[in-house]
């Protein structure tokens, strides 16, 4: 089956991916995010959460 034998270009590739896809967020979404879980630590955690729960009012 294609779960099975799946990678990453056999998923991207197969019809239904395309149903499921979403949209990127913008550029300096995406830059935050990901800053956001590579700096992330225990001792970051709380305060993170709260950031992006605050950035969404």
């Amino acid at each position: 089956s294609l779960i099975q034998n799946a990678n990453i270009r056999t998923l991207i590739n197969d019809p239904i991916y395309n149903i499921v896809r979403i949209k990127q967020p913008l550029e300096l979404i995406n830059d935050t995010i990901e800053f956001t879980f590579n700096n992330l630590s225990f001792s970051t955690l709380c305060p993170k959460v709260l950031f992006f729960k605050t950035k969404n009012n």
